[in-house]
């Protein structure tokens, strides 16, 4: 049911709003030219947005909107048209861009019969100065024959729509054959790619490898330093150890030297006491038993000779002590050279402090 109608720039009317309050028939009423038929042409326009175009504008709105705003008891429809504005508002909700015919939203609101007749006092007589076009139209939707007309369309458009569906699909079909096309060589692409991720597995396994190698490399370097650091090590050992022999035979040496120049001495002494004893003819009782007492020449000469072979060993200690005794040397500025002031002995752990000269 109709319960209140606006109009705001429509024809004749500028700001027009009417309440119907009684149930049942309305009649308006009123002088001629003020705009009772223009209120007819809101209702149909605003419900089947009829007459089509902008002849429903005042032509005082210029760029103002037309609008025709219809209340009924289900809700609220509003037809607004202007130059740039052509919508309906169903309640809250705005439509637009739906053709001739109002919106499915707005008949379905109304729920008026679009066989609807309408006639006003400048309208022609009805049917009998229509066009055969429109009587026929006219009698179609009486008998519901439109319906045949909606159907077809419908079975029109969607032939058209299952038609160019038909026709992408076609072409789609030819798009895709032609992707697939290029994919004809996937399956060698495939073992080409199995056979890339077995060379791959090998060459992450052999750069594994390699790393490996590196480490190994790098111990066996170290390794081989320690190899050499404990072999020069052992070397310096090697020559301390002849150092403290030839020191030990040294001392060896020193004492049976000590030993032989105190022989040496008596042997010297002795001799002097001879040669004082053969000088002195006071005594030569003295001598003469000392002569006794040596009768035995050969006995002197064996001792002579003891003693001359003596000498020469005493002389060859010497000698060889000479050599030791530079090699001790040599032996002591290598092992300085080794094992500076401040490093560790190898052989006692402990810091050195220096050397004696």
């Amino acid at each position: 049911m109709l319960k209140n109608l606006k109009l705001k720039n429509f024809q004749s009317h500028k700001q027009t709003e009417i309440e119907f309050i009684a149930p049942g028939v309305n009649v308006i009423i009123g002088p001629s030219d003020a705009g009772k038929s223009a209120l007819f042409r809101a209702i149909l326009w605003g419900c089947f947005n009829r007459p089509l175009g902008e002849s429903i504008c005042s032509y005082w709105a210029k760029d103002s909107l037309s609008s025709v705003s219809l209340s009924f008891t289900q809700g609220r429809i509003c037809r607004v048209r202007g130059k740039s504005e052509n919508s309906y508002q169903v309640n809250d909700h705005i439509l637009k861009a739906f053709g001739q015919d109002p919106p499915e939203e707005v008949l379905q609101l109304h729920g008026l019969d679009r066989s609807l007749n309408v006639q006003t006092q400048i309208d022609p007589f009805f049917l009998l100065q229509s066009t055969s076009g429109d009587v026929a139209s006219y009698l179609n939707r009486i008998a519901g024959l439109q319906d045949i007309d909606i159907v077809n369309k419908g079975l029109q458009s969607h032939l058209r729509k299952v038609s160019a569906e038909r026709l992408f699909a076609i072409q789609e079909s030819e798009r895709l054959k032609e992707v697939i096309r290029r994919y004809e060589g996937l399956d060698e692409i495939e073992i080409y790619f199995k056979e890339s991720q077995i060379l791959e597995n090998k060459l992450v396994q052999i750069c594994k490898n390699k790393t490996d190698l590196k480490e190994i490399t790098t111990r066996i370097i170290l390794i081989q330093n320690r190899i050499k650091s404990i072999k020069t090590k052992l070397l310096i050992r090697l020559q301390v150890d002849a150092a403290v022999e030839i020191l030990q035979r040294l001392d060896v040496l020193n004492t049976q030297q000590s030993r032989l120049a105190k022989d040496l001495w008596r042997i010297d002494s002795l001799q002097r006491r001879i040669d004082t004893l053969i000088n002195r003819q006071a005594i030569s009782g003295i001598v003469k038993e000392a002569l006794d007492q040596y009768q035995n020449q050969e006995i002197i000469n064996t001792k002579i000779n003891t003693l001359e072979s003596f000498i020469k060993s005493i002389l060859h200690i010497k000698s060889k002590l000479k050599s030791l005794k530079k090699d001790f040397q040599l032996t002591s500025k290598f092992f300085h050279r080794e094992v500076p002031k401040g490093s560790v002995c190898p052989f006692c752990g402990q810091v050195i402090k220096g050397y004696d000269k």
